[in-house]
Order: structure tokens, then C-alpha cells, then sequence
């Protein structure tokens, strides 16, 4: 079964090797998500898999789903690298 999921990027939390979002719905672990990313003015999106490695919470408050990114190219790689870069400097 294919999941689509459209999450803003605003609601995603991006660490250096996986991301956090919450979703309405729970998600299986270990489950793989196809996701394209896409970081703030760059249009372009990259293409990746995530495995869902945990998922917590209820039907009332939602879920936070949390995600391993697998085989992630060297240019998606770097995208996260400078967007974390970017939001250390800002915060």
C-alpha cells in the first residue's frame, strides 16, 4: 500500500540523519516512505526513502511519526547538512 503524505515544511523537525513531523494518522514502523524534500526558496525537490522508526500519540492529539532517511544521495546529503547549518546560525 502507497502512503502520500503532503506535510508543510514548517511542521517537520530535521536532524542530521532523519526528520520529525506529526500526522493525524499513525504510521507502521518500519514501514518506507518515498518523500521528496524540499528546503526553503530551493524549488527543486530531492528525492529520498524514510523508514518509520517510531510513532507516538493518539486519534485526539495526532502522532509524531520519526523517520530514518536511507540512501540519501550526496546532494541531499548536503542540503540537510546546510539547512541544519542554517538554522543553528539563526536560532
Amino acid at each position: 500500500m502507497k502512503i502520500n503524505l503532503t506535510i508543510p515544511s514548517e511542521d517537520v523537525i530535521v536532524h542530521r540523519n532523519g526528520i520529525e513531523f506529526r500526522y493525524k494518522t499513525s504510521l507502521p514502523t518500519w514501514r518506507e516512505l518515498d518523500m521528496e524534500l524540499s528546503f526553503d526558496d530551493d524549488v527543486e525537490k530531492k528525492s529520498c526513502v524514510a523508514v518509520v522508526v517510531a510513532c507516538s500519540g493518539s486519534s485526539k492529539s495526532g502522532y509524531l511519526i520519526s523517520c530514518a532517511l536511507t540512501g540519501l544521495s550526496r546532494q541531499v546529503h548536503d542540503l540537510i547538512r546546510s539547512h541544519l547549518s542554517d538554522k543553528a546560525r539563526t536560532h
